[in-house]
């Protein structure tokens, strides 16, 4: 049986996407309705899509593919997938939205793309009747936009990149039945290329405010488009935005990429014009609003161990009460931090572990007493099996190494691009004076290099 049909509609070609273990249903549609048109309202096995009010999902910051100092987590990330899907059923969800970074990297490995497109394949049977996808800093918008026509005849829409008219990221989603739902400022992550060149003698805050200010007025742009849409189709329909940006006063967590919007840090938050009844943000892994209108969903796994104490969710939007409901994400996998002074401390905190749940650890040593670490910490835990340590860290060998950048030890502390170029400048005895200015410049080359899209060679 194959894993799904073509469907010739009246103007385009429609392909509907299903796994195996549900064909029967859908075919049984098939024999019965016929092809699916545009002027058809189709039930889809009894999950058609509500009238009234608009329900959205709002998620981002899947990083699908990233590992944990190299253990892979695949298995969290489909347990993730298949819990959305459930709830994309239960909240009866209109439309699903992905603020960015859906790939860890540009270049996803087969398995990570078969975890994608296999849920994006599921979508349309939980009722969901419009999933929208915005690319992020981590990922290659040739590589998403690839497959986008196949995948908008399924009522998917990628945006991988900045559409050279701000109008094509400009979108009026329709339930099922071809009921207008929102229209939606699908805007995605915003590259130096995307922005008019910097010119030479420019300071780095004249190269700010020009960025600041290009960003700002492609909002209002879409925003002008979106409501004469708005307008067409009756004036009644909310209207959504995405970005996958830093907002000022935002909090970062230790495994976010730095992140210059060209060479924009942080943006303001009223670069949203006011008539954008919701704003969906990506890129910060914490969960946090700005506003009640203005919000990050965060990441729904923890990425790093800085990451291990979030409240990880999603956001339902319910344009009806205007109103937003976190839903949190269940812990797959947990994640904990261990510091100790002593091994009688040690003892102490193996001791209050859940033996019972699997468990991925950083163990870090305070104590000023040389300890053979690896070994005290694998005897402490010999009574958790379920319990694995990722990271050892010994404060005590690192304090006492030479600040050379030679040592493997301290070199491991520094794990951020970042972290060691502050350590070259000290190393360098370069004046404090010099210091922001030359890590600006390094922050930008950094993001420069990773906003080359591999996939596009």
């Amino acid at each position: 049986m194959p894993s799904w049909y073509l469907l010739t509609g009246r103007s385009h070609l429609q392909m509907v996407l299903f796994s195996r273990n549900t064909h029967h249903n859908l075919g049984t549609l098939l024999s019965e309705k016929g092809p699916l048109t545009g002027d058809r309202d189709v039930d889809f096995g009894g999950l058609s899509a509500h009238c009234g009010g608009m329900r959205l999902l709002h998620t981002s910051d899947w990083h699908i593919g990233k590992s944990l100092h190299g253990r892979s987590r695949y298995d969290e990330f489909q347990l993730f997938l298949e819990w959305l899907l459930g709830t994309l059923q239960e909240q009866k969800i209109d439309v699903l939205l992905v603020a960015g970074d859906l790939f860890d990297t540009g270049t996803p490995s087969n398995r990570a793309q078969r975890l994608y497109y296999s849920f994006l394949s599921r979508v349309n049977l939980t009722g969901c009747s419009q999933v929208v996808c915005v690319g992020g800093n981590h990922d290659s918008p040739s590589f998403l936009d690839a497959p986008a026509q196949i995948l908008q005849g399924a009522n998917i829409r990628v945006i991988g990149g900045a559409r050279p008219e701000v109008a094509q990221e400009v979108l009026l989603l329709k339930n099922h039945a071809g009921i207008p739902l929102c229209v939606l400022i699908a805007t995605p992550y915003i590259r130096e290329r995307d922005l008019s060149p910097i010119r030479p003698g420019e300071s780095m805050g004249d190269r700010e405010r020009k960025h600041q200010e290009q960003i700002r007025q492609r909002y209002a742009e879409a925003t002008e488009i979106a409501q004469a849409l708005i307008a067409r189709h009756g004036g009644d329909l909310p209207l959504i935005a995405t970005g996958h940006l830093f907002l000022e006063q935002g909090m970062a967590s230790q495994s976010e990429r730095p992140l210059y919007v060209g060479n924009v840090g942080a943006l303001s938050p009223d670069l949203f014009p006011p008539a954008i009844d919701y704003v969906a943000l990506g890129h910060l892994h914490a969960p946090q609003a700005h506003s009640p209108r203005i919000q990050y969903s965060g990441s729904p796994l923890p990425l790093s161990f800085g990451e291990a104490k979030n409240r990880n969710r999603v956001l339902l939007y319910d344009s009806d009460t205007d109103g937003v409901t976190p839903l949190l994400v269940p812990r797959f996998k947990a994640l904990q931090r261990l510091s100790f002074n002593t091994p009688h401390d040690l003892e102490t905190l193996v001791k209050a572990l859940d033996s019972t749940t699997p468990l991925f650890l950083e163990v870090t040593y305070t104590g000023s007493a040389p300890v053979d670490l690896i070994p005290l910490v694998e005897t402490a835990l010999s009574a958790h099996p379920l319990a694995t340590v990722l990271s050892y860290i010994n404060q005590q060998r690192s304090h006492h190494i030479d600040r050379g950048l030679h040592s493997t030890d301290e070199l491991d502390l520094l794990d951020t691009p970042l972290k060691v170029f502050d350590r070259c400048l000290e190393e360098r005895s370069v004046p404090p004076e010099e210091h922001k200015e030359l890590r600006d410049l390094f922050t930008l080359l950094l993001q420069r290099y990773h906003e080359v899209d591999w996939k596009a060679w």
